[in-house]
């Protein structure tokens, strides 16, 4: 099955300062109970309900529940998984491009 892989995938991550939402919009099949099992062995996964809307409504709706001092966010899908350094690469990434756009290549060395 896919979902388990991709919560594994998640706690599998090299960086451990992070939380999974994960928005249960109706499913009809078993996913919700694998996702319990998660959420309850680690509480950093935290489980929304909200109306099926479509793909978008429900990404929206997760972003919307992120966590005040949140700083970055991914979006997995339930068939997706995650190399364990994802988050650390994500991360240092968007350092770099925020200290490229703090210091504009075209900026005149003194």
């Amino acid at each position: 099955m896919t979902l388990p892989r991709c919560l594994d995938s998640l706690l599998d991550q090299t960086f451990q300062d992070f939380e999974v939402i994960i928005v249960d919009d109706g499913s009809t099949d078993n996913s919700l109970e694998i996702c319990r099992k998660y959420a309850n062995k680690d509480s950093r996964f935290l489980i929304y309900h909200k109306e099926n809307g479509g793909a978008s409504s429900t990404r929206q709706y997760g972003v919307d529940q992120l966590s005040d001092n949140s700083v970055y966010s991914i979006h997995v899908d339930p068939d997706d998984w995650v190399e364990p350094e994802i988050s650390l690469m994500k991360m240092s990434l968007n350092k770099r491009i925020k200290h490229l756009l703090r210091y504009p290549l075209d900026r005149k060395m003194k």
